[in-house]
């Protein structure tokens, strides 16, 4: 059981390690994001391309990224193995 438990804690562990280091690798930022839209819509407005409203970018432009939205998985993951070890460490009634 106890080897079980090792493993299991191992993948989740290089799961969430792998998850961290590709946002960390794709830099996902709202600079980025922010910018692209304004080419968009400046292209749009200038008659340079009608992407703007054929790919509906409009319902996407509001767009607010932070760093807890970006790693809310591993945070979660991380809260919920913290609740797994205190559920553990409580004694048996």
């Amino acid at each position: 059981m106890l080897f079980t438990a090792l493993i299991t804690f191992l993948v989740a562990f290089g799961y969430n390690l792998l998850l961290a280091i590709h946002l960390y690798r794709e830099k996902v930022s709202n600079l980025l994001h922010e910018e692209y839209l304004n080419k968009k819509e400046i292209e749009y407005t200038l008659g340079i391309s009608e992407m703007w409203s054929t790919r509906y970018f409009y319902t996407f432009s509001s767009f607010k990224g932070e760093v807890v939205k970006m790693y809310h998985r591993i945070i979660f993951n991380g809260l919920q193995f913290i609740l797994m070890i205190v559920h553990a460490s409580m004694p048996e009634s």
